[in-house]
């Protein structure tokens, strides 16, 4: 086997772990490429938007045996507090390249099905956000002198289901002090949302946890882009991660393109950039009436959302990207409809 066939070779593991009554948690190893020809089938779509109240995941698996099978679906549907929050876990990239966790979530609904007299496949369908919001709850009480910062790490500990926090991503919450008591109670996303807006900031989850920030300014990575590019005609050079397929597009806010599966281009606090060449767009449709979107002259627009797209045997292994246009360090998704995006369930 060629070097160059050696460097497109996928690499994936998906990870499925059980709680159990006595605290332990079962580490089911679903799919694992390092099983090479034994490794069994595995396709997921996965879209993760900056800015809005859920993530999702559907995973499929194909024949996995029946023991392993009915042992998840027993676990998904338990009405036992103790064996629910089952989560999966997706790491994608390829054997010679970038590889790394593309997915972590909670099982919202396992779904057990037949494609053909060979195939059976059990989907999960995940959610990121629904336990952590809509389905959790809190009940304490802060003493004067208490910042923000305090209530909002305060309560990533103590709700009923806590949240992950890493400080740096709500270390730009005002520091001023409580001048009374503060009482929590209800839903954490009611007490997230007011000292957001307290702030000028918005706040979402995603696997890593809470985040917080002004959607105005200060929101972009200082990193240098990630460049992609189409691939050259006629080159007898193997496709590389950046690679654009198909024909990326320009839009109201900025950009929408696809290319292949990259698990270092993703939504995260301090948003990452990505670099086309604005040439390669295929502009936006002219209507009437509407001013068509503003393309950034460096061609440098900011990872808005991600969808990753994968089969272990089949074709697809991409991702898709929506890039947002930066206006004088203002996303320019903020004027049109961010307070749409991030409306969460009351």
């Amino acid at each position: 086997m060629s070097v160059q066939s050696e460097q497109y070779l996928r690499k994936y593991r998906v990870i499925v772990k059980l709680p159990q009554a006595d605290g332990s948690t079962e580490v089911i190893s679903v799919s694992d490429s390092d099983l090479g020809t034994e490794a069994l089938r595995v396709t997921f779509d996965i879209y993760t938007p900056a800015f809005q109240a859920y993530w999702y995941a559907d995973i499929t698996i194909y024949n996995l045996d029946a023991l392993t099978t009915f042992k998840i679906l027993d676990a998904a549907t338990s009405q036992e507090p103790l064996k629910q929050g089952m989560q999966v876990t997706v790491e994608a990239g390829y054997q010679n390249g970038k590889f790394n966790l593309i997915w972590s979530g909670t099982v919202l609904q396992p779904q057990w099905g037949r494609e053909s007299i060979t195939e059976f496949t059990l989907n999960l369908h995940c959610v990121i956000g629904l336990n952590e919001d809509a389905r959790n709850f809190i009940n304490t009480n802060y003493s004067t002198g208490a910042s923000q910062l305090d209530v909002v790490r305060g309560m990533a500990a103590k709700t009923l289901y806590p949240l992950a926090v890493d400080p740096k991503n709500i270390a730009a919450l005002n520091p001023k002090q409580s001048v009374r008591g503060i009482t929590v109670f209800g839903k954490p996303g009611k007490f997230l949302s007011q000292i957001s807006d307290d702030n000028n900031m918005t706040w979402w989850l995603d696997q890593k946890g809470i985040n917080m920030s002004s959607p105005l300014s200060g929101v972009v990575s200082d990193d240098e882009a990630i460049v992609v590019s189409s691939p050259v005609p006629g080159s007898k050079q193997p496709p590389t991660q950046g690679t654009i397929i198909g024909t990326p597009m320009q839009t109201q806010w900025g950009v929408n393109l696809t290319v292949l599966l990259d698990p270092s281009i993703s939504v995260q606090q301090r948003f990452q950039k990505i670099r086309i060449d604005n040439s390669l767009l295929r502009l936006q449709k002219f209507t009437i009436g509407v001013r068509p979107g503003i393309l950034d002259p460096d061609a440098t627009y900011v990872v808005g959302a991600v969808r990753y797209v994968g089969d272990t045997r089949g074709t697809p292994w991409y991702c898709e990207i929506i890039g947002y246009t930066l206006v004088s360090d203002i996303i320019a998704l903020v004027e049109g409809n961010l307070k749409t995006n991030t409306s969460r369930p009351r």
